[in-house]
């Protein structure tokens, strides 16, 4: 009989810690019947999810346990408050539909072209279907709209099934098949599933697709983002060989204010030389350098850029390799490609699940563009692109001399990133002139006979569009109160009618100074320390700082073996029992991310103590006092020390826990990961955080780690405390509106699964809100009326809960800062779960004082302040430590 080995851990004096804290929450959730009471509250709520529920019981039968332990998305709180608040009237970026005539039925029909027309030759597409208008219109009737491979028809087809027609053009012989894939109607848009709307939202995309192709419009890819036609709308970057495209994204959405179109602005930055032309310049910098050198230096440029096709439907792919000793004219569509990662050879043009066999596989590559692009290929053996199809999940050979770089190059000079971004962003009168010009262009201007335009929709469908930006009324509300030390504690407040900057200056004594800070000072022999000491002692007495003398080590003459002194007196002299932080000022001949990265890494993982990295160069800046009070708040916060305290909105318990979490992808090695930041509140005053990084390979949307690092938290949260929190708001940023309910059914259900982890008993109530940046939505703000009126940007404060927002799930819009330059971009919360019976106000309050918590500047930003801290984390710890942080470092904010 085999023995079965059995390990014993011994028990370490952090396990037996645990087991103490794990004890005594226990005991004191048995002590506390108040926490119970949310077991009343969750029953209700299940009652709920199984009424919504029986529908799918009856339909399924067997899954409906399933059914009812499906999360289902918060709804928008009826609830009365009583908020503190001054009304606004915005213009929005949006366009308003209306429906005056019922449509039936509309039929979606899939097209297919034998022989086969790539999916990327839009142009011979396009060319098929024009030519064969006669015949679709006596199948389709006169009302219809093409997509690529899809038409969509007002009429009822005259075919049951499927059909096909016979075309002949440029003497080849073509078969197009029509087949009805879909039946919906317009009023589906009313449906809250999204799978019966989306058909509705899409029939209205492809209508306005086909407006600005009859406008003459191109698109980059399939990407729904259309360009201006006209070279007047381009800009060019002086300098330079970018050229700066504008254009418009434009798709639908429902909300409450009915059908409406958004008009956002895009634009493509792209080079005019081709990337055999980049190759080129690359080996003629570079003609001393071997054969060999000049091809690495190749693939470390032009690895991982994105290149455009500047053919078809200009699609875009990252260049992944870059091959050569290749022959064009030798070189068969059908010749395996070797992925020199994996070493297995894929297809580049056939993919496994085509029926029918592909007559362009014995093509070679000139021939295959000459066919089917009429593009004839000047140099035969230039170096070939190799990119990845995601769709497809095969390589594909792209050719330099036929692709356009696109993105931003590194060695653009001050100037012309100025430039740059001057033409990419748009001062709020900017931007209204741009889109009325656009409302007007789509509403008011005819098109050529026989292509859609407004007027035709209009008389034949009942569709109207208006003739100007859709306005809607929104709120701003008061700001929160900031809480210093000494006698004067509150910074003067500001009124909802004062519009400026919402900033608050830091010449008050901090909130709580915590014990006395010690500094090691590292610095280089030129750098005289006196007027650094004399502004922090100044500095002291004015915020009341606690701080030791700092104990200075020179590093001696600055030299190329400065890094080896600076890790010398670091590893070997400074002591963590000794002192709280290390602080290097370094000259800028030395600031380089390599050196900023090593000693980050030095400090945090080796040494497990706190660093503050200064340039000497902002020491001699006209501005040093203000640096140097910047450095010693930030300093004194790192260790501890609460600047200033925001006074949550009344009605928030005390026991009220505030977590803010970011996903960042990295690349370390060359291998791409995910690197999470995790921050969590761990006082009433929302000033002590519990603060987590971790990486993970694989899915960017669920972090993996999460019910450990909410278990510890909590953990965390009542050894300081000596309670748990009741209250637990969860805030995430960037997750896609299709993954949301995926992201219900996984990662939320691990959150909730950590709280039964600590305790059987232990069931606070959950908020999770999602955070959005990249929505396009802008909105302005009028000042005045008739000559004088202004367009300026909303005020801090603004909060939009109606009219744009969803028709059905609770969400709102907030803009927490004072923008100065360009449009302001509102940040979309959506409230997904919520069992914390928060009135609406009462959170949307909540949020925007969080917004002024952020010790980096002493005013409101964007987001809250644990999604800043929490996306500070993660960038620290993904692109400098690149390792997890030391236990030791959990309860400091090291990265800020």
């Amino acid at each position: 009989m085999q023995q079965i080995e059995t390990k014993i851990y011994p028990l370490t004096l952090e396990r037996y810690k645990n087991w103490q804290v794990n004890k005594q929450i226990n005991q004191y959730l048995l002590q506390n019947k108040n926490l119970c009471q949310q077991q009343l509250i969750e029953k209700q709520r299940k009652n709920q999810m199984d009424q919504g529920s029986l529908r799918g019981e009856s339909e399924q039968g067997s899954s409906s346990q399933q059914k009812e332990q499906k999360l289902q998305l918060a709804r928008r709180p009826k609830l009365d408050y009583n908020q503190q608040s001054k009304s606004l009237m915005l213009l929005t970026n949006y366009l308003k539909l209306e429906l005056n005539k019922s449509i039936e039925e509309i039929y979606l029909l899939r097209v297919d072209f034998y022989p086969r027309i790539e999916a990327d030759n839009r142009v011979l597409r396009d060319k098929l279907l024009s030519v064969s208008r006669a015949q679709l219109k006596e199948c389709l009737g006169g009302h219809y709209l093409i997509n690529a491979q899809q038409i969509f028809s007002v009429e009822k087809p005259n075919f049951n099934k499927e059909t096909s027609i016979s075309i002949t053009f440029q003497k080849t012989d073509y078969q197009v098949n029509l087949k009805i894939t879909k039946v919906f109607r317009l009023e589906d848009l009313n449906n809250e599933n999204q799978r019966k709307s989306q058909f509705p939202l899409l029939f209205f995309n492809v209508m306005v697709k086909n407006i600005l192709k009859g406008l003459n419009f191109f698109e980059f890819g399939k990407n729904t983002k259309y360009f201006e036609p006209s070279a007047e709308y381009h800009s060019k970057i002086e300098g330079t060989n970018l050229i700066v495209y504008k254009g418009w994204n434009t798709p639908f959405e429902n909300c409450s204010d009915g059908l409406l179109m958004k008009l956002d602005i895009q634009h493509k930055v792209a080079r005019r030389e081709n990337a055999l032309n980049y190759i080129n310049l690359i080996y003629k910098n570079n003609n001393d350098a071997s054969k060999e050198q000049k091809r690495k230096l190749v693939c470390e440029k032009l690895q991982g850029q994105t290149v455009m096709a500047n053919y078809g439907n200009f699609k875009q792919f990252k260049v992944h390799d870059v091959i050569f000793d290749k022959n064009c004219k030798e070189l068969k569509v059908s010749d395996p490609i070797l992925d020199p990662n994996s070493k297995e050879s894929q297809l580049p043009i056939e993919p496994p699940t085509l029926q029918q066999p592909n007559p362009d596989s014995d093509l070679t590559i000139y021939d295959y563009y000459y066919k089917k692009y009429g593009l004839k290929i000047k140099y035969d053996k230039q170096p070939l692109l190799l990119v990845y199809e995601k769709k497809l999940k095969r390589f594909l050979y792209f050719v330099p001399e036929l692709c356009l770089l696109t993105g931003i190059p590194d060695e653009l000079n001050d100037y012309q990133k100025r430039e740059l971004i001057t033409c990419t962003k748009q001062k709020p009168q900017e931007l209204y002139n741009m889109v009325t010009q656009f409302i007007d262009k789509i509403v008011n201007v005819n098109t050529t006979e026989g292509q859609l335009n407004t007027q035709s929709i209009s008389e034949q469908l009942g569709i109207n569009f208006s003739n100007h930006p859709h306005v809607i009324q929104a709120k701003q509300i008061a700001y929160p109160t900031i809480t210093f030390g000494g006698p004067k504690k509150d910074a003067p407040r500001q009124t909802i009618e004062d519009n400026s900057a919402s900033q608050f200056s830091m010449k008050y004594p901090v909130y709580s100074s915590g014990n006395q800070l010690s500094i090691a000072l590292l610095h280089f022999k030129d750098f005289n320390t006196m007027d650094l000491f004399q502004n922090w002692i100044k500095i002291q007495k004015e915020l009341r700082i606690e701080v030791k003398k700092p104990q200075e080590f020179n590093l001696g003459d600055f030299n190329n073996k400065a890094m080896q002194e600076i890790e010398h007196v670091i590893r070997r002299e400074i002591k963590k029992e000794k002192f709280d932080i290390v602080a290097i000022v370094a000259p800028n001949k030395f600031s380089t991310v390599q050196n900023y990265s090593k000693i980050k890494k030095l400090c945090t993982i080796t040494q497990q103590i706190k660093s503050q990295y200064i340039r000497q160069q902002s020491l001699d800046s006209k501005q040093s006092y203000n640096v140097c009070s910047a450095i010693l708040s930030q300093m004194a916060a790192k260790c501890g020390t609460t600047l200033w305290v925001v006074n949550p909105p009344n009605g928030i318990p005390d026991n009220t826990m505030i977590i803010g979490t970011s996903v960042q992808k990295v690349f370390i090695n060359g291998q791409p990961q995910f690197v999470i930041g995790f921050v969590a509140s761990q006082d009433k005053n929302v000033s002590r955080f519990y603060s987590r990084a971790t990486f993970q390979k694989l899915n960017k949307d669920n972090i993996e780690k999460i019910s450990t690092f909410i278990v510890d938290a909590i953990k965390q949260y009542f050894v300081q405390n000596k309670f748990v929190p009741e209250n637990i708001i969860y805030l995430r940023e960037n997750i896609a509106d299709q993954g949301i309910q995926k992201y219900l059914s996984t990662e939320i259900k691990e959150v909730l699964k950590s709280f039964t982890v600590l305790s059987p008993q232990y069931k606070p109530k959950l908020c999770v809100v999602l955070l959005e940046c990249r929505h396009g939505v802008r909105v302005l703000h009028q000042l005045g009326e008739g000559p004088n009126k202004e367009l300026v940007n909303p005020p801090p404060g603004t909060i939009i809960d109606s009219s744009i927002t969803s028709k059905y799930h609770y969400d709102f819009y907030m803009i927490s800062q004072n923008v100065k330059q360009g449009t302001a971009t509102p940040v979309h919360y959506k409230v997904i779960y919520d069992t914390t019976e928060f009135p609406e106000g009462r959170l949307q309050e909540l949020l925007y004082s969080q917004c002024f918590n952020y010790v980096n500047w002493s005013g409101s930003i964007k987001y809250p302040a644990q999604i800043q801290y929490a996306k500070k984390l993660a960038k620290m710890v993904g692109t400098f430590i690149q390792e997890e942080v030391s236990e030791k470092l959990f309860n400091s904010r090291f990265y800020i």
